[in-house]
């Protein structure tokens, strides 16, 4: 194939692609070695024997003892107020500082349970990891993020637990969402610093200006080797005298350079954003709740009226200042306009189907559970429903942490699975998204249980987000292809490159002797 309006360019193309051989051969090698590991750690590193958070089914009559455990132990601030599973039953956890360990209480005989944050902990590692019986070497609290734990797992802080297993398993969890945040043994992390060093360069963290520069430079020879080459290919054409070398590095180029000029030009994008755009992103807690006595009445409802059962129960506040419990109902069990009917008595049943059995299959964990979670709100001052829903919340929480109006709303919408806008590292479901027509074009993604900004998605931000999801990680695919089968194919296709600029380099090589 060969198209004459790019003959005025093959003077300029040959003459730079041949100067930037040698940077592109060693870019390439570097980039796609490197690229490999990091399926080659999916595909070899440790698994999870459970993916999901483990699940109580907790009566809805557990809401009146919460303001008497407050009360007796002189609690009257805290961030975060709620009842979670843990390895004796549910228990109600405070959390009082952002960095600190959590505190829990029983809920029948309303006793703080003393260091209980790290026997939650262990109870968590145990059940994602399947260690029944397999002792804890050691159960660390992280607050900062680390070469084996990096910043893109996002949660913070969580505890480091390492079993004293051969393999030297670590897995992290984070006590406030039940979640596991990271799962390594010494093989894992020694790939991931072998990834580190190679891809993103974090040797140079010290000296971001130089790392940028660098880095930014390669990836710039990457794309133009892959423009200038393609030109050349494009507008000579190919000999029957030429080698066996020459017609494959012809050939394997018409396959090779869209993908190649894919992953380099993404990944300059990606570098460039991330050190010049400003970051808006990240995880930000609501303001801390503050309340007296007077505020928690015990006399909620009635025992008739609270003859049900809850996904969750937390302490919230709503727009006007009045403090509040969500109570969480199993899915599709509530009732229309948000009352109480008898179906909601038999919720439950399928609460433990993903835990205790056999793990579903491997990208269930990058896509969640659906789920649709609706919620009762109960004053806590009165003790009586009020009128209010997760929707009236989210936004208002919009309003008080980030400033923006109701007037500048454009949509809401339940997030029950993640996706490309709300990825799987953010732990949370179901959330609510936000869209805003703001000057920096906002997509706010808000946990309803908690009042916890998860994730702030900006213009630039998203435009990137498309660029690094399709072009560098492929999931464009992901509609019509599972994630191991779009695995190989990439590593088939960096093989391919490589084996190609392998080829060049030799060319170049022929024609200097």
């Amino acid at each position: 194939m060969q198209f004459k309006f790019l003959k005025p360019l093959l003077k300029p193309a040959k003459t730079w692609h041949n100067r930037l051989a040698w940077l592109a051969f060693i870019s390439l090698f570097i980039w796609a070695l490197s690229g490999l590991l990091h399926p080659l750690m999916s595909w070899t590193g440790p698994k999870l024997a459970a993916f999901f958070p483990p699940k109580a089914v907790l009566p809805a009559s557990l809401v009146s003892q919460v303001p008497a455990v407050l009360k007796q132990h002189q609690i009257n601030q805290a961030l975060l107020v709620k009842v979670v599973p843990s390895v004796n039953g549910v228990v109600l956890q405070v959390t009082q500082d952002e960095l600190a360990p959590r505190r829990y209480f029983d809920l029948s005989n309303y006793r703080e349970l003393a260091d209980h944050d790290v026997e939650h902990a262990k109870w968590l590692a145990r059940h994602y990891t399947g260690f029944a019986d397999t002792a804890i070497k050691s159960v660390t609290l992280q607050t900062q993020f680390d070469h084996a734990y990096p910043w893109v797992n996002r949660l913070l802080p969580v505890y480091k637990v390492a079993f004293d297993s051969p393999d030297g398993l670590t897995i992290y969890v984070h006590t406030e969402t039940n979640a596991q945040a990271g799962l390594t043994n010494d093989y894992k992390t020694q790939v991931q610093g072998w990834f580190r060093t190679l891809h993103t360069w974090h040797w140079l963290d010290d000296f971001e200006y130089a790392r940028v520069l660098l880095v930014g430079l390669l990836m710039l020879v990457l794309v133009l080797s892959t423009l200038t080459g393609m030109a050349l290919v494009l507008s000579i054409k190919r000999s029957a005298k030429a080698t066996w070398q020459r017609n494959v590095h012809h050939l394997v180029a018409y396959v090779i350079w869209l993908p190649l000029l894919g992953f380099s030009g993404s990944g300059l994008y990606h570098l460039l954003h991330a050190a010049i755009a400003d970051q808006h992103n990240g995880l930000r807690l609501a303001q801390p709740l503050t309340w007296q006595d007077d505020e928690l009445n015990q006399q909620i409802w009635s025992s008739k009226e609270l003859g049900f059962m809850l996904n969750g129960l937390s302490l919230i506040r709503d727009p006007q200042g009045q403090l509040i419990y969500r109570l969480s109902l199993p899915s599709n069990k509530a009732g229309k306009g948000g009352h109480v009917h008898d179906a909601v008595k038999t919720a439950g049943k399928d609460e433990h189907r993903h835990h205790g059995h056999q793990a579903p299959q491997r990208d269930a964990i990058y896509d969640g559970i659906a789920i649709t979670d609706p919620a009762l709100y109960i004053s806590a001052k009165t003790g009586q429903q009020v009128a209010f829903n997760d929707e009236k919340l989210v936004i208002a929480m919009a309003e008080q942490q980030l400033g923006l109006s109701l007037e500048q709303l454009q949509g809401t919408q339940l997030i029950t699975h993640f996706g490309l806008h709300y990825d799987f590292r953010n732990k949370r479901l179901p959330v609510w998204q936000l869209d805003y027509d703001s000057e920096l074009g906002d997509k706010v993604f808000i946990d309803p249980a908690t009042g916890i900004l998860v994730d702030r998605l900006t213009d630039s931000a998203r435009y990137e987000g498309y660029s690094f999801s399709f072009l560098h990680k492929w999931n464009f695919t992901r509609p019509f292809m599972e994630r191991t089968t779009r695995d190989i194919i990439m590593c088939i296709v960096l093989f391919m490159a490589m084996f190609f600029a392998a080829l060049g380099i030799v060319l170049k090589l022929r024609r200097k002797a």
